[in-house]
């Protein structure tokens, strides 16, 4: 988790630093537009193999790995070419859509994010069969900081719009699907090639059928559930909303998205081969860390959200801080748990993962589509979609124990923890708010924040090593 996490924290730094270079060199409308059309081809990108990637690493042998890193190769190469048509004749109305210049030449690439996004997940999954976890750190570190360098260097040299943070996402994706393919084929290529057979190969896209059945579906309707939001956004609101949600979403996710990378490959080759017990006892501590790590600036945010963004990406932006609230607040909860989803299919729970993710997304959208056309009011539409979000995610940790068999009194402490926690920082940042100004204070209080999780990590590493 220290040689991932060393990865990501440099991606999320070079991530951090450039992010408020681009809210000056972007609007929100062009981030809009940039975030509507990542979204839609993130739908092609993450269902591209069918979730075959993640059967590589409970594959038996080294024989059987082989042939499905090879199936999933192939089948992402077939849905990018599905994908290459819609933009090639459907070029004009889909440009409409989401705001770009018609003749614009990003959109014809698109499908490279397919492809790339697609390569990245099943190289993953061999690095992470194969514990070649710095490849892994190295490939996260080449993705951001390439397409950090692509956005903001575009803008430096005059076209700033939509299509020039989408050309800088689509060379950060691709170069960095190259870099850990041809990482996987210095490592193990030979080995790859030689154990290919199509008779392997199709018994093992059969023996692994749950995957296209199941966790397909499965994905693609959590990825709808995120996406359409923004889809719906953009009929009924200004584009300048949609550009806020977007990047609120963002900078919520990435610390979530730094933890679920660091900890999920590992726990992934983990759950695999250990007893539930087991386990089970090293999720509740690994739970109990995260909120030792995360509460204090979880509080910060809900409290200073508005200072915070401004401060950082620009006056601008100060509207995405109503979102970012309320995203926080079923953020905290996918800290916590949003790597514990592989566990799922290393106890064969395929079908369950899919009736629950499409129950939840029905209920979240149908609860938007109330506040859009009961309430008549965008802001309260997001409101009850992501109050459902919420209750959803804690019961998806609940149903997670009680199907794994793990100890469901444990989960208990943790909430505890967390309260404890919340409330000795949420007195702390008030008592400090009414003696400093606002700068003052949560640069004192960060200072604070910055010494306990740090103390508690350092802690709890010796104790490791102990």
């Amino acid at each position: 988790m220290l040689l991932i996490g060393s990865g990501s924290i440099i991606a999320q730094v070079i991530s951090v630093l450039s992010t408020p270079v681009i809210t000056r060199l972007y609007s929100p409308d062009s981030y809009a537009g940039w975030a509507l059309l990542i979204s839609v081809m993130a739908i092609f990108g993450v269902i591209a193999t069918f979730r075959y990637e993640l059967a590589i690493i409970l594959a038996s042998t080294e024989e059987e790995a082989a042939n499905i890193f090879a199936a999933a190769i192939s089948l992402v190469a077939i849905v990018a070419l599905i994908a290459l048509p819609l933009c090639l004749f459907w070029k004009e109305p889909v440009s409409e859509l989401f705001g770009l210049d018609a003749n614009s030449p990003w959109l014809l690439w698109s499908p490279l994010l397919v492809v790339a996004t697609g390569m990245i997940q099943t190289c993953q999954s061999w690095c992470t069969r194969k514990q070649k976890f710095q490849v892994l750190a190295a490939s996260s570190v080449v993705l951001v900081l390439l397409t950090a360098i692509g956005q903001v260097g575009i803008a430096l040299y005059g076209i700033r719009g939509a299509s020039s943070l989408i050309a800088g996402t689509i060379l950060g994706q691709t170069a960095a699907a190259l870099f850990i393919f041809f990482a996987v084929l210095q490592m193990d290529g030979r080995n790859i090639v030689k154990s290919l057979s199509l008779p392997t190969m199709r018994a093992m896209m059969w023996q692994y059928r749950n995957y296209p059945f199941f966790m397909t579906p499965y994905t693609l309707v959590a990825i709808l559930r995120e996406r359409l939001v923004l889809l719906m956004l953009n009929s009924y609101a200004p584009k300048a909303q949609v550009g806020f949600y977007a990047f609120s979403s963002k900078i919520v996710n990435l610390p979530v998205g730094f933890i679920s990378s660091t900890i999920r490959p590992v726990l992934f080759q983990k759950a695999s081969v250990s007893k539930a017990a087991d386990l089970s006892s090293f999720l509740v501590q690994l739970m109990s860390q995260l909120v030792y790590l995360v509460t204090p600036f979880w509080i910060l945010f809900m409290f200073e959200a508005q200072n915070l963004i401004t401060w950082v990406f620009g006056a601008q932006w100060g509207e995405a801080a109503f979102y970012g609230v309320l995203l926080a607040v079923p953020g905290f909860v996918f800290v916590l748990s949003n790597w514990m989803d592989r566990i799922l299919d290393v106890i064969g729970q395929q079908r369950l993962a899919f009736k629950m993710e499409a129950l939840f997304s029905i209920g979240s959208m149908i609860s938007f589509v109330i506040g859009l056309m009961v309430l008549k009011d965008i802001k309260y539409a997001v409101i009850l979609q992501i109050s459902v979000v919420f209750l959803y995610s804690i019961f998806w940790i609940w149903k997670l124990f009680s199907v794994a068999k793990f100890d469901l009194g444990r989960l208990l402490s943790v909430l505890q923890l967390f309260l404890k926690i919340a409330a000795v920082s949420s007195l702390g940042i008030l008592l400090i708010r009414s003696l400093l100004p606002p700068m003052a204070a949560v640069g004192l209080y960060l200072c604070f924040a910055i010494w306990f999780s740090a103390s508690k990590s350092i802690a709890a590493y010796r104790m490791l090593k102990r």
